[in-house]
């Protein structure tokens, strides 16, 4: 950086205003000229929003598991889950599992962070269900515990990461 011995004066201020942003601080102008890149404050915001994400998903643990549902006062299923926390912070995401889980890069399990959306396939191919990782090897899901399709009866439940789901994990995605 630039340092000079003597404040600048109120011209000269003015003058640096023109060549980007600027800030005086006990006489020394720090100059930002607009091309220095910092990833800090955006994985800051990211985890931020992730742990936001988290949260709105715990806010819904309890209520029931309804196939197509996507919404705290009629139920979710796993996609709804997903669609209806994103949605509230702006986040725009497709509605199924299948669509979510190709929208964005694959990320591996031990990279996962509190948000991140986990997929899961038991016939292989294409994702056929859908978590919000919590952290700690866990996540919450809408899981149908009886049953399938219309018909299916569950809830809004924590998961752990074990052997059996592991092995149909296929990726998490970040949403932010």
């Amino acid at each position: 950086g630039y340092s000079q011995d003597e404040d600048f004066g109120t011209e000269a201020e003015a003058s640096l205003g023109t060549f980007g942003k600027f800030a005086m601080k006990n006489g020394v102008a720090r100059i930002s000229l607009g091309n220095e890149t910092s990833s800090a404050p955006t994985q800051t915001a990211s985890k931020r929003i992730g742990s936001k994400i988290a949260e709105l998903a715990m806010q819904q643990r309890g209520k029931p598991y309804v196939w197509g549902g996507s919404s705290p006062e009629n139920g979710f299923d796993c996609s709804g889950l997903t669609y209806y926390v994103l949605g509230q912070l702006g986040i725009s995401i497709e509605r199924t599992a299948d669509l979510q889980y190709h929208r964005q890069e694959s990320i591996g399990f031990k990279d996962l962070l509190p948000g991140d959306l986990v997929f899961f396939a038991w016939k292989g191919g294409e994702a056929e269900h859908v978590g919000i990782y919590i952290g700690n090897g866990k996540y919450i899901d809408a899981q149908n515990t009886v049953g399938a399709g219309p018909g299916a009866t569950g809830e809004v439940m924590i998961s752990a990461f074990d052997n059996w789901n592991k092995k149909y994990f296929i990726g998490g995605r970040r949403f932010r």
